[in-house]
């Protein structure tokens, strides 16, 4: 896998400008799970660590060789501000998905066996990245939710512990808001 180094951003606040939520999505459903952030400025330093990702567009519904990034359960790792890069394996692209009484939605889903950490909730809109054929990453999807064996009663770090599942929404479906968003906000900067 290629080496990524976690970025520290202890000391890079930037504000965000505006928050672009998919109009479609409803958090009983989590259809449609997908947003973009613009920042009010360009973070220099950003821009020497940050590179373009190909978004997938095709209909492969497996994938391996793939990671998630995020920031870690909020109850551990928020004051460190470290991100958490952990590999998952085997997702899969689940299009008739009958969750939280969604009415059809396709969502990639990866089961978690216990010999990797978990995403958790501070990992929520973070990507799910996959290498491609050539070796290139592709940003596949974006962790919507998780599920777990812990009771109903467990302690947030206990439910983050027990993850047994993690759904992310899929960039292939999502694709044409995406490119919708990105067009139109073309004047925004960039690195």
């Amino acid at each position: 896998m290629e080496k990524i180094t976690p970025l520290n951003l202890k000391n890079s606040v930037v504000p965000v400008k505006k928050v672009i939520i998919n109009e479609e999505y409803f958090n009983m459903y989590s259809e449609f799970d997908m947003a973009i952030l613009v920042l009010e400025k360009n973070v220099i330093e950003f821009c020497e660590n940050v590179h373009q990702i190909k978004l997938i567009t095709n209909s492969k519904t497996e994938y391996s060789d793939c990671f998630y990034v995020g920031w870690g359960s909020p109850y551990e790792s928020v004051n460190e501000k470290t991100l958490n890069i952990n590999a998952i394996n085997d997702v899969v692209l689940k299009g008739d998905l009958k969750m939280k009484l969604a009415k059809d939605q396709s969502m990639l889903t990866s089961k978690i066996d216990g010999k990797i950490k978990a995403p958790c909730t501070g990992d929520s809109g973070g990507p799910v990245l996959c290498k491609n054929a050539k070796g290139l990453l592709d940003m596949v999807g974006v962790i919507s939710e998780t599920s777990s064996s812990a009771m109903p009663n467990a302690s947030n770090k206990e439910f983050c512990d027990k993850t047994d599942m993690v759904f992310a929404s899929s960039v292939q479906f999502n694709y044409k808001w995406l490119q919708k968003i990105v067009q139109s906000n073309e004047g925004s900067l960039r690195c």
